[in-house]
């Protein structure tokens, strides 16, 4: 069977002009940016089928932390965006423009299947995080689901020049994307205008993230100063000692245990690595086998990874955020 995600740059080109119309389009400090929602919330089926692929492609960036599926359960009812970034070079190719995609999705709580597998990952005070949630932040009203969205699946296509003619100049690309932090500002501006129109009850966005990620990719810098994304430690938002909300090992069939490099402090896994007298490139094989010997040796040896975090932020902390950084990156 062939393996969906493993796209070439010619279908990728092609893929990028039998698209429907964005759905906001701007120019924002000499790039451009146009807004694609791939996938609507609570529908299942994708907006065309030239973005599910495009959507597919972008996930393989997760690839590197081991054998992620491109898609999964949530999203039949998420809503799932894409923005294509254009740009000229900046350097010495007059007339060569650089094409590069970044990917977002929102999963509510609410719909078919309820809540969101990913956050069963995490658990508060020994509780399943959500029912944490549902007692302390809506004090155990029914409809609690209805105001929870997750965000996830940060992700995209690296810089190619748009003309295959330039491909011979590929190594005078840019090595990184161009600006990652407005493809997800402008994502999320996209979202939350769609929220405010259709009524959408969402007070809270949780989120699994990685701290650096937030500082290196995610903020927006003018004149020495940081515009980050509002993204608000669990534990600050649900009152308790950030040491109560940590990762369950067990859930989603140890899903944890498949990506380890992910979820799990590395420096303490490759330190019981090499106490087994196994090498860094045996770790994948560690991991999987289901021999409970060796996940014991993580249980007691390896922490979780403190640079990962659940974050519970409010629609309006993120919304003001949000605006701040495009501000920002438009003066």
């Amino acid at each position: 069977m062939k393996n969906e995600s493993a796209i070439s740059l010619v279908e990728i080109r092609e893929l990028g002009t039998a698209l429907p119309p964005p759905i906001a389009k701007r120019v924002i400090g000499g790039i451009q940016f146009e807004v694609y929602r791939a996938k609507s919330l609570f529908r299942d089926e994708w907006e065309s089928d030239a973005l599910r692929k495009l959507v597919v492609a972008s996930r393989t960036s997760y690839q590197r932390w081991g054998d992620f599926r491109p898609l999964d359960r949530d999203d039949g009812k998420a809503v799932v965006y894409l923005v294509r970034l254009d740009y000229p070079h900046r350097k010495k190719l007059d007339g060569a423009m650089i094409e590069e995609w970044v990917s977002y999705r929102f999963v509510p709580a609410s719909g078919d299947p309820p809540d969101v597998e990913e956050l069963s990952l995490f658990v508060c005070n020994g509780k399943p995080v959500m029912e944490a949630a549902k007692e302390i932040l809506f004090g155990s009203r029914s409809d609690y689901r209805d105001f929870i969205v997750n965000s996830s699946r940060l992700c995209g296509i690296r810089p190619f020049f748009r003309d295959r003619g330039f491909e011979k100049y590929s190594d005078l690309l840019p090595s990184k994307h161009a600006d990652v932090a407005l493809g997800f500002a402008v994502i999320n501006e996209s979202f939350l205008d769609e929220c405010s129109r259709k009524g959408f009850p969402f007070r809270y966005l949780f989120g699994i993230i990685r701290d650096e990620l937030i500082v290196k990719a995610l903020s927006v810098r003018r004149n020495d100063a940081i515009f980050p994304p509002a993204f608000t430690p669990a534990h600050v938002i649900l009152g308790v000692p950030e040491a109560s909300i940590r990762l369950d090992r067990q859930a989603l069939s140890s899903y944890v245990y498949r990506f380890p490099l992910y979820f799990l402090n590395n420096e303490e896994l490759y330190a019981s690595v090499r106490k087994l007298h196994l090498s860094v490139d045996d770790i994948g094989l560690f991991i999987k086998s289901d021999d409970g010997k060796l996940r014991d040796i993580l249980d007691r040896e390896v922490g979780d990874n403190p640079a990962l975090r659940l974050k519970i932020t409010s629609l309006p902390d993120r919304s003001k955020s949000i605006r701040q950084m495009i501000r920002a990156a438009d003066h």
